[in-house]
């Protein structure tokens, strides 16, 4: 029986040893990710708030960075007084404010005032934030286009190129996204000739057959 009732206290002790563990390495991680998560946020809300800023030509940008500060910027990107921080930081309040903040903003940026809406639902309003933000940046738009094709496997992408600097362009592209010249499809020993300003394809002749251009 005291053999039996040690065995039993000795099981209980390495049990409560090993939950104790899981128990504290489980908290460590979760705490682990979730101030990198907030940290992630934190910067993603800043460079937003910058990129608004060169947009609409509003002066300080460093505030998106300072906490509390940010909030008082974001009151000037949406062209409100400064005493309007008072509706971001009372509590309940501050769900009416972020609403009419964001919607001033992006009346502001030509998009749509419910939108400001969307700030309170999860996911969508990163998805706004994003597109006030960083959609019509040309540098952002380079760098979207150039993955855009390093993933595609689509052989129209090849197909056409700027008949200023070579570049490759898509399908759909009039001008080249570098330069801005016109873009020409791409000839080839079994397509034969393109005409240069319209695309079609061309005989042997010097004029184009669909436009009359000079091939």
């Amino acid at each position: 029986m005291l053999t039996d009732l040690i065995s039993r206290a000795n099981f209980l002790a390495k049990t409560y040893t090993y939950e104790g563990s899981y128990d504290v390495g489980w908290g460590a991680g979760a705490m682990v990710f979730w101030m990198f998560s907030g940290l992630a946020s934190y910067i993603f809300f800043a460079l937003a708030l910058t990129f608004i800023a060169k947009k609409t030509k509003t002066p300080n940008s460093w505030m998106a960075w300072v906490p509390i500060l940010n909030f008082y910027f974001m009151c000037k990107l949406a062209g409100k007084s400064g005493l309007w921080i008072i509706f971001l930081l009372i509590p309940f309040i501050n769900i009416i404010g972020i609403v009419l903040i964001w919607a001033a903003i992006a009346e502001r940026l030509g998009k749509p005032t419910w939108w400001g809406i969307l700030m309170l639902v999860p996911i969508a309003n990163l998805v706004v934030i994003a597109i006030l933000a960083f959609s019509g940046n040309k540098e952002v738009d380079r760098v979207i286009r150039k993955a855009a094709k390093a993933v595609s496997f689509s052989s129209s992408d090849s197909d056409y190129k700027c008949g200023e600097c070579g570049a490759s362009a898509d399908a759909g592209d009039k001008f080249c996204p570098e330069c801005g010249g016109k873009v020409t499809k791409k000839e080839s020993e079994s397509d034969g000739k393109f005409c240069p300003d319209c695309g079609a394809k061309a005989g042997s002749g010097k004029f184009c057959q669909s436009c009359g251009a000079k091939l």
